[in-house]
C-alpha cells in the first residue's frame, strides 16, 4: 500500500527503526505477562499468613506461602522458613529476598527505555542523511524543480516520523510496566514489616478492605509507637 511504500522510501534508516519497534513489543509483551505471573493478592495473601501466625501454625502458613505464587508470596516463604531467626537478621534475611526478586521484576525495562531514546534519534539521523542527500542533488542540478526538491524533503522526514512513532508508545509502555513494578515492590516490602513484626510479638487486627494494622504488642521488646507511625504513614 502507500503508507508501506512511504516507509519504505525513507532509506536505510527505516529498517532499525522498525527492528526496535518489533524488539519493544515482543520484550514489552513479555514483561506484561511475567509481572502478571509474578503478581500475588497480596493483603488476603498476608491476612491469611497472619492469621495462621497467630494460632502458632507457622508450618501451615510455610505451605500456603510456598503454593501461592507471586513475587511477594516468595519473599514471605523466604520469612517463614527463617521465623526461628532473631528480628534483626529475619529482617536482613528478608532485605536479601527482596534484593533477589527486583531483577526478576526489572529485567528488560532499561532495555526498553533505552529503544524510547534511541528510535527517534535513529529517524533524526535518517532525516539529516536525507537532508544532506537533498541539498546535494540542488547543488548539481538547481532548484529548477520545485516538485523534485520538496518529495526529497518529504522522504527525508518519514525517519522523524516513524522513530517517534516508535518512541512515543514505547515509552508509555515503560512507564505502564515500572508503574506495576513500583507498586510490586511496595506490597513487597509491606509483607516483608508486617511478617517481621508479627513473628516477634505484634498483633495485628484486619479492617474492612482486608489491610493488617498493628493491634498490640505482646513481648515488651516491641517499639509500638514507632511501628504503629511507620505503618499509618505508609498508607
Amino acid at each position: 500500500g502507500g503508507v508501506w511504500e512511504q516507509i519504505l522510501a525513507g532509506g536505510i534508516l527505516v529498517w532499525p527503526i522498525l527492528g526496535l519497534g518489533l524488539l519493544a513489543l515482543l520484550l514489552g509483551l513479555e514483561r506484561l505477562v511475567s509481572l502478571w505471573r509474578h503478581s500475588t493478592r497480596v493483603d488476603v495473601l498476608l491476612c491469611q499468613v497472619i492469621d495462621l501466625i497467630h494460632n502458632g501454625q507457622i508450618t501451615e502458613a510455610k505451605r500456603l506461602a510456598n503454593h501461592t505464587r507471586g513475587a511477594a508470596a516468595r519473599v514471605l516463604a523466604r520469612g517463614l522458613e527463617n521465623a526461628h531467626l532473631e528480628q534483626k537478621k529475619l529482617k536482613d534475611v528478608l532485605s536479601e529476598a527482596l534484593s533477589r526478586e527486583l531483577p526478576r521484576l526489572e529485567r528488560f525495562l532499561p532495555i526498553l527505555a533505552v529503544i524510547a531514546a534511541v528510535a527517534p534519534l535513529l529517524g533524526l539521523l535518517g532525516t539529516v542523511t536525507g537532508m544532506i542527500s537533498t541539498f546535494e542533488v540542488i547543488t548539481e542540478h538547481g532548484t529548477g524543480d520545485p516538485k523534485m526538491l520538496s518529495g526529497g524533503i518529504s522522504v527525508a522526514l518519514v525517519t522523524t516520523q516513524l522513530g517517534l512513532a516508535v518512541a512515543i508508545p514505547v515509552l508509555l509502555f515503560h512507564a505502564l510496566l515500572s508503574g506495576m513494578v513500583d507498586k510490586m515492590v511496595s506490597d513487597m516490602t509491606r509483607v516483608a514489616l508486617t511478617l517481621n513484626n508479627a513473628l516477634h510479638g505484634v498483633e495485628f487486627v484486619r479492617q474492612a478492605d482486608s489491610t493488617l494494622v498493628p493491634h498490640r504488642c505482646v513481648h515488651e521488646s516491641c517499639r509500638f509507637d514507632e511501628l504503629a507511625a511507620g505503618q499509618g504513614g505508609e498508607r
